[in-house]
């Protein structure tokens, strides 16, 4: 009998933010039972994590660190920590995937006590950064393993017409430690004759009047979740994609890997997994607005579509799952 895998969070009232989850059970399935593999909406996520924590045999850890920074955390954090504790009570196996360095959110007590007593208790903790596999490995009691945020081959159906052709594209959920609110601000942007195009979903209503104020005809921008053959066909015909990330705390991108699988070239500070994928010559970074500047201004820049291919074959969800099975089972 194949042993049960629990897959922490489950699915929200409203669904997964992003695709992560989703492409992880699925891929789980190939080694484990996983519970709630069929992804129906839980009514509460600690609630699920408070049943599984009795009955399944490994558990795989995300964002869980992130309860610290929710509403009643001190509750929340108790209810977490004595879910762990049954689970080393009962010698089941617990993997930490360490997205992010520090919650975006910021770092409290219940945050750290969380993430301080998976340092010392975990099996084994994954990350998708040299800079998290390094932030981790002082703290860890257990094996850490760096793995690129794995790839899932994106099929487009059809093609999307396009009004209009940016030099910089900007997509995906616009929040604060993303920088796009900082980078139309900057003055360089005026007088740099490139065109921007800012599409994707921003709820922080300070942060879209901010962007909407430097919206003059250089910036445009769409306050909205558009349909991935529309986001395809800008990043496959922009001259490049830009992250223009400002937090350092974080590890992993998964629209930094869809763009890379959709042609485009990504443009992006070197930190975290943009740093990484910079050294294998996937991703161009920039340490300062001026170099910065100078990058979009570049129209001979280029991606080896080769070394595309071999890291898309390389990093595989199949081969992130059979990655952790193997460590597990040394």
């Amino acid at each position: 009998m194949r042993q049960k895998a629990y897959f922490y969070p489950p699915r929200p009232k409203n669904g997964y933010d992003n695709p992560y989850a989703l492409h992880f059970k699925v891929a789980l399935a190939e080694r484990y039972e996983v519970a709630e593999s069929d992804n129906r909406p839980v009514k509460g996520q600690l609630l699920s994590l408070l049943h599984h924590c009795f009955r399944s045999d490994v558990f795989l850890l995300n964002w869980i660190e992130n309860v610290g920074v929710a509403r009643k955390r001190r509750l929340r954090t108790w209810i977490v920590l004595f879910c762990l504790n049954v689970v080393k009570w009962r010698h089941r196996q617990m993997v930490w995937v360490l997205h992010n360095i520090h919650p975006h959110e910021g770092e409290n007590s219940s945050t750290e006590a969380i993430k301080r007593w998976l340092f010392r208790r975990a099996d084994l903790i994954v990350t998708h950064s040299r800079a998290a596999e390094a932030y981790a490995l002082p703290h860890a009691k257990c094996g850490v393993v760096f793995t690129h945020h794995p790839v899932t081959p994106i099929p487009i159906k059809e093609e999307f017409c396009l009004p209009s052709v940016p030099d910089v594209f900007i997509w995906g959920s616009i929040l604060p430690y993303k920088g796009v609110g900082e980078f139309v601000a900057q003055p360089q942007l005026r007088s740099s004759g490139l065109s921007v195009k800012i599409l994707g979903r921003c709820e922080d209503q300070r942060l879209a009047g901010e962007i909407e104020r430097h919206c003059d005809g250089v910036v445009t921008f769409e306050n909205r979740k558009a349909p991935f053959e529309e986001i395809a066909a800008y990043i496959r015909s922009s001259r490049y994609v830009l992250f223009p990330y400002i937090d350092s705390c974080f590890s992993s991108s998964g629209a930094l890997i869809d763009t890379l699988v959709l042609g485009g070239i990504p443009v992006a500070p070197d930190t975290g997994c943009f740093k990484d994928l910079a050294e294998e010559g996937l991703c161009i970074t920039y340490k300062s607005p001026d170099e910065l500047f100078t990058i979009l201004q570049d129209k001979t820049r280029r991606i080896d579509a080769e070394k595309v291919q071999t890291f898309i074959d390389n990093n595989s969800w199949a081969r992130f799952i059979e990655k952790i099975y193997k460590k597990l089972n040394e």
